[in-house]
């Protein structure tokens, strides 16, 4: 439902801890079943995120997987809201000299993560990304092996009735 989708929507922003300009436009209307219809485009821009541990538990990962403190600059995105949806595309942020790029679709409570990362520095947290199940079996070796540097990453998270696939 419309419903499910403005909660996943409500928790990644909440997640994300976005400050900066949004411009929006569109339609809200009645149908003859005295239904909303909305149609609604928000353009997001000159913008930064503080990432908040909520956006780990909204996309169903094992924790942050960022430096505390961690600040994306730079944000801009394009957001299109129906009653069938969120699709959130051309969203752009950096990072010192890493550059992050991503789109989501978010149908009812399900949703498609798309992010390209380049040159991302690589977090103590990394393994955090990792769904719950894995993370708990690789986290004792991450944290011996101690990487470090950065890392160039195509990322594609689905869930589908609750479950997730990365």
């Amino acid at each position: 439902s419309s419903g499910d989708s403005y909660n996943t929507v409500q928790s990644v922003l909440g997640g994300l801890g976005l400050n900066g300009l949004i411009d929006a436009i569109g339609e809200v209307t009645t149908n003859e079943n005295g239904e909303i219809e909305r149609n609604i485009k928000v353009t997001i821009l000159k913008s930064k995120a503080m990432l908040q541990p909520k956006l780990a538990e909204a996309i169903q990962c094992a924790g942050p997987f960022w430096e505390e403190g961690f600040i994306l600059e730079d944000v801009s995105a394009q957001v299109v809201v129906t009653n069938e949806g969120v699709w959130v595309s051309d969203v752009c942020g950096s990072v010192g000299a890493g550059e992050i790029n991503a789109s989501m679709d978010i149908l009812g409570g399900d949703y498609k993560l798309r992010l390209q990362g380049t040159n991302w520095p690589i977090s103590d947290n990394l393994v955090y990304l990792l769904p719950p199940s894995a993370s708990e079996k690789l986290a004792e070796s991450w944290f011996l092996l101690e990487p470090s540097g950065f890392l160039n990453a195509d990322l594609r998270i689905i869930n589908n009735n609750g479950e997730s696939d990365f």
